[in-house]
């Protein structure tokens, strides 16, 4: 939950902006992670150079990645990973994209830009990069897009309120979509506290990883 760069940018907006050295990418695929979720609440804060960054450190681990990109497509295209003759195929998405802020950062589908000036230098910000944001269409897409090709699709939600065991109507909501997509397994996270598993309507949930 966190952009990979040395990047200096930050959002104009946001009270709160994490960043992490791309070093970090390395240490995660020494420690055996094969695959991040980035659509989340900080994946933006540094902006395209802390977004473009992150992508091409994860790549170079040899770390999968879905849930951001430089348009809403790249962005909601999930990862596949085959291990032991096992295909998974992994969507993230994120109810938590700063639609509360002038400057949201869902990846949208319009031509838009905005400038954010720093020392003197300006950055000229598309609006269609970002985060998948989740919808009931994105997670549609999502699965879709990977249901066919993968034997287990797993959808990783970020959502709900934060430090609050019930999972939200809208996270029920979601993941029950995700479902009737065709998610084998639902993940969730965002609350900063974990809660329970359960099997719902076919498929595995969890419902906070904490």
């Amino acid at each position: 939950e966190t952009p990979l760069t040395t990047a200096e940018w930050r959002h104009p907006s946001k009270a709160f902006v994490f960043t992490s050295h791309p070093v970090a990418a390395a240490a995660m695929a020494d420690a055996g992670i094969d695959y991040a979720a980035l659509a989340n609440t900080h994946a933006f804060d540094a902006l395209t150079p802390g977004l473009e960054e992150t992508i091409e450190s994860l790549d170079g681990a040899g770390i999968a990645h879905s849930g951001v990109g430089s348009d809403p497509a790249t962005a909601v295209a999930p990862a596949v990973l085959e291990r032991n003759d096992v295909t998974v195929g992994f969507v993230s998405v994120t109810t938590t994209a700063g639609r509360q802020y002038d400057r949201d950062w869902a990846a949208d589908e319009t031509p838009a830009t905005y400038a954010v000036d720093r020392g003197g230098e300006t950055l000229t910000v598309p609006d269609r990069a970002g985060v998948a944001e989740a919808t009931p269409e994105t997670i549609r897409a999502g699965v879709r897009a990977v249901t066919g090709r993968a034997d287990v699709v797993v959808t990783q939600i970020h959502g709900g309120e934060e430090y609050q065991r019930t999972p939200t109507q809208e996270l029920q909501d979601l993941t029950d979509i995700a479902i009737a997509a065709g998610s084998d397994l639902v993940v969730n996270h965002h609350p900063h506290v974990s809660v329970g598993l359960e099997t719902r309507n076919g498929a595995l949930v969890a419902w906070s990883m904490g």
